[in-house]
């Protein structure tokens, strides 16, 4: 089976710049855990701190989806992606 490549950019509204990146800091260590995760990189885009970037790469499309369930994931999009940054993700290859 392919690795399953994922690539999540997440903006924080002005103002909220240190909270969102402590947040997503907060994620990497649990998410390095789970099975079937290979790689997950965090980015800081250089020239807009609002911008970062997430670097994924998993066993498999069903280990990701795994990693989509996880209480620390739903606590960041709860806690960070309500109010305080907004998350676009691409996946490759399309599952």
């Amino acid at each position: 089976m392919a690795e399953f490549i994922v690539v999540a950019r997440i903006l924080a509204k002005p103002g909220h710049e240190e909270y969102v990146r402590a947040e997503i800091e907060r994620l990497a260590a649990p998410t390095r855990q789970e099975p079937g995760c290979l790689r997950y990189d965090i980015y800081r885009h250089e020239q807009d701190a609002r911008a970062s970037l997430i670097y994924e790469v998993w066993e498999s499309v069903d280990h990701w989806r795994d990693h989509l369930a996880t209480e620390h994931l739903q606590a960041f999009k709860q806690n960070t992606l309500s109010g305080h940054a907004t998350m676009t993700v691409n996946k490759l290859p399309q599952d």
